[in-house]
């Protein structure tokens, strides 16, 4: 073997080696993107699913008045979506879920609160808020009972920006 057949075989597994590891480099950075889309989408699920928890449980809702069956937007065009829930000790739990930019955020609130009084719907200090970002959308409205046989039902549309636009339209049956 000559030294020219050396260093063209040297410099065409050189040329190999290179395009496997971009190759490498490649799929590892779409692996990580696509982590990160799952990771986005799987807490927009994780937080809807934990405000359809909260509105099987719920008891009274506070926050808009929902009677004149028209869409509402926690945190746009009303405070929040408040809910008055039973408690784990059997003292009422209250519970605010809105939308303050592209972010959704539940809060907690003090067991002191009253909806007619604004100084006692603080956030309890003590309790963690769950939040998303990438909302861009968060309607909630009563359907009329006469159309559902007397049920009271909730209708949620929620439009998530990330991962990709994805749009969530669900009807819950409240127990109030």
């Amino acid at each position: 073997m000559t030294l020219l057949e050396v260093l063209i075989s040297g410099s065409l597994f050189l040329l190999a080696l290179a395009i496997c590891a971009e190759l490498a480099v490649v799929s590892v950075r779409s692996r990580n993107q696509a982590m990160n889309k799952n990771g986005e989408f799987r807490a927009n699920l994780t937080l809807l699913h934990q405000l359809q928890l909260d509105l099987k449980e719920c008891r009274q809702i506070y926050q808009p008045d929902l009677s004149d069956l028209g869409p509402h937007r926690p945190g746009v065009d009303s405070s929040s979506l408040v809910l008055r829930l039973p408690g784990p000790d059997g003292n009422p739990r209250v519970l605010g879920w809105n939308v303050a930019g592209s972010e959704l955020r539940r809060t907690i609130y003090r067991p002191d609160f009253n909806p007619l009084v604004a100084a006692s719907q603080v956030p309890a200090l003590n309790e963690r808020s769950l939040t998303t970002e990438g909302i861009g959308h968060f309607t909630v409205q009563m359907l009329p009972p006469g159309q559902n046989y007397g049920s009271q039902l909730l209708r949620i549309q929620m439009d998530c920006l990330k991962p990709a636009l994805q749009k969530i339209d669900l009807t819950l049956r409240l127990e109030l």
